[in-house]
């Protein structure tokens, strides 16, 4: 019980913390219209602790610690005396809480994107160029053993797509759709519109048939790969376009977004995990993390093992 009672404390504390730095920042950016000298204060102070901290990374220099505050007291003063007294103009200043906010709220995402799938990224081309041990460079050579591996990558039943049922009946539906949505857009006068929910839906399940027609045809590692990640990732995200747009533009659209996504509101495999959390069961005397044996123990009764035991 004791357990559950500092994990839950610990996220309560993470989640405050969390919001009273947003909340922060939040209320630092809105100084800059009003009282513009201590805005600049605080930016110079923020900007001069992280400058501070990472020229001493590590303990390089005498001070350790002080190098961060030392920075933080230069870049108030720089911030404050010279930037407070030369500052932009009234509509400037009322222009920079909308041009910082987007980066402050933004940033943390964009910098953890960054961070685990740019660089790895970009890490992983560059290493691609190198041996198996990473030391020796190797130019070309892993990508000549790559594309030469026929059970890799072949292109010999690249033909049989154009000839495929699935590739010409969806040429045939993108044909129709785009036929229709021309056709309409002179008749109503009001253009191409290719966002309606009739081009939409049908690009969309002619993308699908000519994929499956390609997984059909082509064999090889790679091709199952570039296969997996269209089929995923790609239609998936065609898939829930075609979804809002018939969503906003269909009747009863409330009860259409409801039906949408409510399931897309937490995770079924994250429930999941969570649920059997809920049940989880340890011996009597022991500390139970489960929640529902946590609180049954605590009421003095003995812990059951609620996924296994029979209604």
């Amino acid at each position: 019980m004791g357990q559950l009672v500092s994990t839950l404390i610990s996220i309560a504390a993470a989640l405050g913390v969390t919001l009273a730095i947003f909340v922060g920042f939040n209320a630092f950016i809105d100084l800059a219209p009003r009282h513009f000298t201590a805005f600049a204060a605080i930016a110079g102070a923020l900007i001069g602790a992280v400058v501070g901290a990472a020229a001493n990374r590590g303990g390089w220099f005498l001070g350790g610690p002080l190098w961060p505050f030392g920075g933080a007291v230069i870049g108030a003063l720089v911030g404050g005396l010279v930037w407070g007294r030369y500052p932009p103009s009234p509509a400037g200043r009322r222009r920079l809480p909308h041009k910082l906010r987007p980066i402050i709220f933004v940033g943390p995402a964009v910098l953890f994107v960054g961070v685990a799938l740019i660089i790895p990224t970009l890490r992983t081309i560059f290493l691609s160029f190198f041996n198996r041990r990473g030391r020796e460079p190797a130019g070309l050579e892993n990508y000549r053993s790559v594309f030469g591996d026929r059970a890799i990558f072949n292109l010999d039943g690249f033909g049989a797509i154009l000839q495929s049922r699935l590739f010409i009946a969806g040429a045939v539906i993108a044909g129709v759709a785009i036929g229709y949505t021309v056709i309409r857009g002179k008749a109503t006068a009001r253009g191409v519109d290719a966002s309606a929910p009739v081009p939409v839906v049908s690009l969309a399940l002619a993308g699908l048939l000519v994929t499956l027609a390609a997984v059909g045809s082509l064999t090889g590692v790679l091709w199952n790969n570039i296969f997996w990640i269209v089929l995923v990732t790609g239609l998936s995200a065609v898939a829930g376009l075609a979804i809002a747009v018939l969503a906003d533009r269909s009747r009863g659209e409330s009860l259409a977004k409801s039906l949408i996504f409510m399931p897309v509101a937490i995770s079924f495999v994250g429930a999941s995990i969570i649920w059997r959390f809920v049940y989880a069961y340890a011996p009597p005397g022991q500390e139970q993390i489960g929640l529902l044996n946590a609180v049954w123990a605590a009421l003095g009764g003995d812990p059951q093992t609620c996924i296994q035991n029979r209604p």
